[in-house]
């Protein structure tokens, strides 16, 4: 799927993205213009970063991106303990535990942003939506469990 950020858009308007921070080098825009002859040639205007990232905040497809990510979303690592060691107490057996939930956004070609989240949360009436939306909560845990 596709996925519409703005706040991805209010980022680069506002020069707070990474891809803002050359305000230096002129950019020129790929793509194709007419030239006086009425051919299709490749773009070769410059122009000032500001201006260039100001007028993208119109532009909806330079914040419009293909939603593909990979998420390392729960993880848990457990170990029971060995029976020459529980033998020893008065459970039967002793597994301790740890896990995480949210835990790493391996790969995602939607930049600055968690991918996962849009206007309408889980509603599918807004999928491919995003704005202002605040990443999924990572969370850390501690388990013993102990059996009698």
């Amino acid at each position: 799927g596709v996925i519409y950020s703005n706040t991805v858009a209010d980022l680069r308007l506002l020069g707070l993205a990474k891809e803002t921070a050359d305000r230096e080098n002129l950019i020129v825009d790929r793509g194709l213009v007419l030239n006086d002859e009425g051919e299709l040639v490749p773009n070769t205007t410059a122009v000032d970063p500001e201006e260039w990232w100001n007028n993208q905040d119109n532009i909806e497809e330079s914040n419009t991106f293909e939603n593909t990510w990979l998420k390392l979303r729960e993880a848990r690592i457990q170990y029971r303990l060995p029976k020459s060691i529980v033998n020893k107490t008065p459970f039967g057996a002793i597994n301790v535990a740890a896990e995480g939930r949210n835990l790493f956004l391996l790969y995602s070609k939607v930049p600055h942003i968690d991918p996962e989240q849009n206007v309408f949360g889980a509603s599918d009436a807004g999928g491919g939506i995003e704005a202002g939306g605040l990443p999924a909560t990572r969370s850390y845990g501690f388990n013993i469990s102990l059996t009698f």
